[in-house]
């Protein structure tokens, strides 16, 4: 029963130091595990605009386009949201509710004269180019 007793011990010695063993290994098999994979994944960029598809917030960038921190070209941006992409929109920062034509202009941005005041105050609207005007958009008057 002695010999059983001992047997049973270096068994027991066998067990635990194959498990130590084993757990220090860290099971480094080559095999990915399934965090290797989601990182992967993250880190994919579909439309290799240089923004990995968990943060981007524009998918499918043209390729000829550059892009912000989000992923987003101006052909995809409509900062002042008038319906008008930053790439086309000449007019920007369109007030909120304001109509706005082809270019994203409102009346309120738009100066046909170039006076520098907008038509929507312009009191003289072919204000010939390079007049000095005053604040209604009229040319100054000098009485000589």
């Amino acid at each position: 029963m002695k010999s059983n007793s001992i047997t049973r011990q270096y068994l027991l010695l066998f067990v635990l130091a194959s498990t130590v063993l084993l757990s220090a290994c860290g099971g480094s098999s080559g095999d990915k595990t399934d965090s290797d994979s989601r990182t992967l994944a993250e880190d994919t960029d579909s439309d290799s605009d240089g923004v990995i598809d968990e943060l981007d917030q524009c998918v499918d960038t043209p390729s000829d386009e550059s892009v912000d921190g989000n992923g987003c070209a101006a052909s995809q941006r409509d900062t002042d949201n008038d319906d008008v992409n930053d790439a086309l929109d000449l007019c920007a920062a369109t007030q909120q509710g304001e109509t706005v034509d082809a270019n994203g202009c409102s009346t309120t941005q738009l100066d046909e004269d170039s006076d520098g005041v907008s038509d929507a105050l312009d009191q003289c609207s072919a204000t010939p180019i390079g007049e000095a005007v005053v604040a209604g958009g009229c040319p100054i008057i000098l009485i000589t």
